[in-house]
């Protein structure tokens, strides 16, 4: 398999492309929250959020997911229990399902992204002041 390297894709030459992770987009992730449980994983350009947030479910209080290309947020962001803050402006977001289940939230910046509409369930989010 021959691959062509263009700005992290591979082209076989069966014409698969083949996405390249570099390490160094997860460090944010590695290290993890700071000690106020912080997390910023702003500008790092992904389409999808990495499995590998859920690892810090229990210390992540604020999350910095901003200038992304996320389409959808994943079920499995209802087990960031501890969120109080979430920034996801500037994504591609078309919905945000999964965001109500954060019952502790209290900030949610969603702007900038593809949304027609906000949940109606959004009330489930008690502790939402904007």
């Amino acid at each position: 398999v021959v691959l062509k390297f263009e700005n992290q894709v591979f082209t076989s030459e069966f014409g698969f492309l083949i996405k390249l992770f570099v390490m160094e987009d997860y460090e944010d992730l590695d290290t993890g929250p700071d000690q106020n449980g912080q997390l910023n994983l702003a500008f790092h350009n992904w389409d999808e959020v990495p499995s590998d947030l859920y690892s810090h479910a229990a210390t992540v209080k604020g999350l910095n997911f901003s200038h992304n290309r996320i389409l959808d947020v994943p079920k499995e962001f209802g087990n960031l229990v501890m969120i109080r803050e979430l920034d996801l402006s500037h994504n591609k977001l078309y919905q945000i399902d999964p965001v109500i289940m954060l019952r502790r939230l209290r900030v949610l910046n969603l702007s900038h992204n593809c949304l027609s509409s906000i949940p109606e369930n959004i009330a489930c989010c008690a502790m939402l002041v904007r």
